[in-house]
């Protein structure tokens, strides 16, 4: 390895707690002696028969580390290091290897279908009505920022300001036995579900631009037991999808990119 990339991988190594370096003098950690140079749980010995990249390469790294002395040189090059681990093809004939494969697709995530789990979503028995509109047509009904929630008879009705925006999230959900993804809708079928409702609910879904509001099946998945490989993830919805109304999709989502 080069002089330059081998500076740059001490660096590391200090930065993540792995070395201590007194001038140009660099020694193993005690917790990196307990890591790199023993075969318990947690070594690397245990570990790299599941990190990514050719395993041979990772013997060879501990190998390398526990004895001081290089057999065979690792190329600098981090491509030839790791190498092509995945190759994916896709529906029109195109093919892409990588290292890491994000399944990042959604509810209907063909990722985890090909490689986790062939359970098809799961139908909740809802339809969701959602549309964005003006603060302003509401009557007021946010005007303090906070989210309004209106439940009965199996439906339920959010209303959340976007304060950013001056504009509010207009949410109704109800029961329904039509499980095609995207149904028709109506208004008359709209104001029939939020009859009895605060007059104030019932004003604003009859102002409505039904043109603007998306009506949509609600689905989940059952758990999915592997949401990864060496070197495929998957993350959101692909790998958890929820009810919507437990308003913890988005969040998980940048849960899991954080994560990853």
């Amino acid at each position: 390895m080069s002089p330059v990339p081998l500076e740059h991988l001490l660096d590391a190594m200090v930065s993540f707690g792995f070395l201590d370096q007194v001038d140009d003098v660099y020694e193993l950690t005690e917790t990196a002696e307990r890591y790199l140079c023993t075969d318990g749980a947690a070594s690397m010995a245990a570990l790299v028969s599941v990190a990514p990249g050719p395993h041979s390469n990772w013997t060879r790294l501990a190998d390398t580390i526990r004895t001081g002395h290089v057999d065979t040189p690792i190329e600098s090059d981090a491509a030839a290091f790791y190498g092509p681990l995945v190759t994916a093809t896709f529906a029109n004939g195109v093919s892409i290897t990588a290292d890491l494969i994000v399944g990042a697709d959604g509810i209907r995530s063909q990722v985890r279908h090909h490689l986790f789990s062939d359970k098809p979503p799961v139908f909740a028995g809802e339809h969701a009505y959602r549309v964005i509109i003006p603060a302003e047509v509401t009557h007021g009904l946010v005007a303090d920022g906070n989210l309004r929630m209106y439940m009965g008879r199996g439906t339920k009705v959010y209303v959340l300001p976007l304060l950013h925006r001056d504009e509010v999230s207009f949410d109704v959900t109800c029961l329904a036995t039509d499980s095609t993804p995207a149904p028709a809708s109506s208004k008359e079928q709209l104001l029939r579900v939020v009859e009895g409702f605060d007059e104030r609910i019932v004003d604003i879904t009859a102002g409505l631009d039904m043109d603007r509001v998306i009506l949509r099946s609600v689905y989940d998945i059952d758990p999915v037991d592997v949401w990864h490989s060496a070197a495929v993830a998957l993350i959101g919805d692909a790998a958890h999808a929820m009810c919507h109304h437990q308003g913890q999709g988005a969040n998980s989502a940048i849960i899991d990119a954080g994560t990853l």
